[in-house]
């Protein structure tokens, strides 16, 4: 069972009272369990019997397995919606990029499209954003049936090409984390 006391005393205090608001204009219901679950969390060390009985008023496993689980989505999409605020401008800039790209070549919108993409791909290589430009090759590779101008080996090399530093880019972090534990011991 995952620890969901844990989870939200592992928040600082500001993030906690912004989950808490957070839930509070999520409710459409006035008599929602759910920050009353939380603050028992915050602040009590009580049994899940005990919990129920405060909340439910008797023992109530089923309801209280429900509320916990509604509970634990909550956490996730706060958690993501916080991080998506906090991640960086460019990132999402060319995400937004490679969606509207892709929304373009769905309708048949080719030049668009490939000049969306071809827009964000060079921001991506300027942040050597490896990750992001294997989905803008992916989407160029993807679509090129439908732009007689392509030459489809240009955009597999490439795409192959950026594989390669990516995956030069994942055993540095690797390498990073090995030696980070072995300096730690």
């Amino acid at each position: 069972m995952i620890n969901l006391k844990e989870i939200i005393i592992g928040f600082t205090e500001e993030k906690q009272q912004q989950f808490i608001s957070y839930l509070d204009k999520k409710n459409k219901r006035k008599d929602a369990k759910d920050i009353q679950l939380v603050n028992l969390l915050r602040t009590d060390a009580l049994s899940s019997k005990e919990i129920c009985i405060k909340i439910y008023g008797k023992e109530n496993k089923t309801a209280l397995h429900a509320l916990r689980k509604r509970l634990f989505d909550s956490i996730i999409n706060f958690t993501a919606n916080t991080n998506l605020k906090e991640e960086s401008s460019v990132d999402m800039q060319l995400i937004t990029y490679i969606l509207s790209a892709r929304t373009f070549l769905q309708k048949g919108q080719i030049a668009i499209g490939y000049k969306v993409l071809n827009k964000a791909e060079i921001i991506a290589k300027e942040y050597q954003l490896f990750t992001i430009l294997n989905e803008i090759h992916h989407s160029k590779i993807q679509y090129s049936y439908m732009n007689q101008f392509i030459n489809l080996d240009e955009p597999i090399t490439i795409f192959r090409e950026n594989q390669q530093q990516y995956l030069l880019e994942e055993e540095l972090i690797l390498l990073t984390v090995k030696l980070e534990k072995l300096y730690k011991k």
